[in-house]
């Protein structure tokens, strides 16, 4: 009764455990999800900021196209005005144009330089895009890896549990017929102990028996020399 207490105690040990590993199982499994819902909203908020730095640059670009055709279409005007007064004006039509075209190096430079600045942006926000993804990758891959070796275990401790539950089975049916013997041999002692009584019974029987038969051959014999005394005294005392 004992062992078979134990024995369901540690089968619902086993189960307890079971139901943990499948719980800690489903918690990993739902953190993976969160982890990889995460990485991708990451990924396409990256994506909305790259295209919104790519519309930023051709909003830009063509901003300064506008600008320059105005001021070139000012310019124009400028230079169709000063026609009329042109040695009076010359002087500052060069410095302007001058001053135009200084403008537009600058502007040029700076549009270079905003162009290097987007692309150096957009490279690093594709290194880190490319970064974050093998980060992720390897995270997943390291996270899938547990979950197979989780998965292993669990299938060992089912298999274990598996060959447990066999085991006490075999173990149930040898007590069983551990029982059966014990409740023999404990018929077959209790007969041996009814025959031993009834041969030392028999003994007794047969003891007393003998004792009561030589007890009367020696009271025959008693008797018969009695009987001889007696008649030997009777002859004397005729003579």
């Amino acid at each position: 009764m004992q062992l078979e207490e134990v024995n369901e105690a540690r089968l619902l040990e086993g189960q307890v455990r079971l139901e943990l590993k499948q719980l800690e199982l489903s918690k990993l499994e739902a953190k993976l999800n969160s982890r990889r819902d995460d990485w991708l909203a990451r990924v396409d908020e990256l994506r909305a900021e790259m295209q919104h730095v790519l519309s930023e640059k051709e909003a830009l670009e063509e901003c300064l196209a506008n600008k320059l055709y105005e001021e070139q279409k000012i310019a124009e005007q400028a230079l169709t005005q000063a026609k009329l007064s042109f040695d009076v004006e010359m002087s500052t039509l060069t410095d302007y144009r001058n001053e135009l075209h200084q403008k537009c190096l600058e502007r040029k430079q700076n549009n270079i330089e905003k162009e290097s600045y987007l692309r150096d942006i957009s490279l690093r926000l594709s290194v880190e895009i490319d970064k974050s993804i093998k980060v992720e990758a390897a995270f997943l891959q390291s996270q899938v890896s547990k979950i197979e070796a989780l998965k292993a275990r669990l299938e060992k401790q089912l298999s274990r549990r598996a060959e447990l539950e066999e085991h006490f089975a075999r173990v149930d049916r040898n007590n069983a017929a551990t029982k059966i013997e014990e409740e023999r041999l404990r018929h077959l002692v209790s007969m041996e102990a009814e025959a031993t009584k009834l041969l030392f019974r028999g003994a007794c029987g047969l003891q007393k028996l003998w004792r009561g038969m030589a007890a009367r051959e020696q009271f025959a014999k008693m008797k018969k020399k009695t009987k001889r005394g007696n008649a030997k005294n009777g002859r004397g005392k005729k003579g």
